[in-house]
């Protein structure tokens, strides 16, 4: 017997927004796997290999990837379906600007938020 699932897009939006998130919790404890710490641990693996160019190109692919993996398993778990291409297109715009930590191969300073 399977029961009936909700078409309502709008109840996974509590959990979507801390999926999205980097606040704390209730508790003050720090969601684990937030998209802000993922994107600094790749970030952090690659520029052993790459140049911050390319490690920040591959790093937010990555994190973009998850993003969209992780919102389509909520709403598949209350039976919508929506296509990837709308959830990619929000991930995308969401992740278009970066904030620069450290000096590097372009002339902008550390703080400053840019497009990619």
């Amino acid at each position: 017997h399977e029961s009936e699932k909700t078409k309502d897009i709008v109840q996974g939006l509590p959990k979507i927004e801390q999926i999205l998130e980097a606040k704390k919790t209730t508790n003050l404890e720090k969601i684990n796997k937030n998209p802000h710490e993922k994107l600094n641990n790749i970030f952090s693996k690659l520029k052993t290999k790459f140049d911050n160019k390319t490690s920040t190109r591959i790093a937010i692919q990555k994190v973009q990837q998850s993003l969209v993996k992780k919102i389509q398993d909520v709403y598949k778990s209350q039976g919508i379906k929506i296509a990837n291409k709308h959830i990619e297109v929000i991930v995308k715009q969401m992740t278009n600007r970066v904030v620069i930590k450290e000096k590097g191969e372009i002339e902008v300073l550390p703080g400053e938020i840019i497009e990619l």
